[in-house]
């Protein structure tokens, strides 16, 4: 009994030697291991402060069959029937490049406003001023690059691919100029005097390469297997943003319905 004692206590001695051991050993490399730390939340803060959240929106669209009525019906055939509706079809018209591209230049998708702050340029969809391009559309190749600077009483716009110049006496912009060729109107609710010295860059594309981006960023699906209703989805760094492109999709498409209707009553 009395050397199965001995041999325990000898062997917890022997753990704890070997555990200071170890403490010993790594302990050195203290200063890695705060580097470490250090390091991951430096990378967590810069994540959190330059990745922008993204926000999902949606709208839902009943699809009518046109032999239906708004009349209230007691025909069993018609309560228990299943739609005749083909939504593929409806989901290929609400994506098409025709509806979309009225969207585009409804609300000038193809015009892009960036802002410049604390090293942080962000894509912003509230500027102080709203540009209006001249022409219908922009036959170029690659996008249009403008600087646009606050003055006290007017703008300092370049033309980032040449380097041109123009300053204005006014907020208002209006010119046939074609390296400048668009129109600016200040934003009634912003006081641009007090936001002077602030830069802004903007980018102008094809209204064709805007449509065809549209197109893969909306998701349209159905309800239900044998649902009559649409599902509209977009992804946006802006709700509301978001919200006003699924909104204007709907009344273009409504619209078009109705332009539809009245053509067939003329034949």
């Amino acid at each position: 009994m009395s050397n199965n004692q001995y041999f325990e206590v000898n062997n917890s001695q022997e753990n704890q030697i070997d555990l200071k051991e170890l403490i010993t050993k790594y302990i050195i490399f203290w200063p890695w291991f705060i580097a470490s730390i250090l390091f991951a939340i430096l990378g967590a803060s810069l994540y959190l402060l330059y990745t922008e959240p993204v926000y999902n929106s949606e709208a839902k669209v009943k699809i009518i069959d046109n032999k239906e009525t708004p009349e209230f019906s007691l025909d069993v055939n018609k309560l228990f029937s299943k739609s005749t509706i083909n939504l593929e079809n409806e989901i290929a018209l609400f994506k098409s490049y025709r509806l979309l591209t009225q969207v585009v230049k409804k609300l000038d998708l193809n015009i892009s406003y960036y802002q410049t702050e604390n090293l942080k340029t962000r894509q912003i969809y509230d500027a102080p001023f709203k540009l209006k391009c001249n022409s219908t559309d922009i036959k170029i190749n690659t996008p249009l690059n403008f600087s646009i600077q606050i003055l006290n009483s007017g703008y300092k716009i370049t033309n980032t691919l040449n380097s041109e110049q123009i300053t204005t006496d006014s907020f208002w912009y209006n010119n046939t100029n074609k390296e400048f060729p668009f129109t600016i109107k200040p934003i009634e609710s912003y006081n641009m005097s007090s936001i002077k010295e602030t830069h802004f860059n903007i980018v102008i594309k094809n209204i064709g390469e805007t449509t065809q981006g549209l197109i893969e960023l909306i998701q349209i699906d159905a309800e239900g297997k044998d649902s009559d209703i649409l599902k509209l989805s977009l992804n946006s760094i802006n709700g509301n943003y978001a919200k006003a492109i699924l909104n204007t999709l709907i009344d273009v498409y409504i619209q078009d319905g109705i332009i539809d209707k009245q053509e067939v009553s003329k034949r």
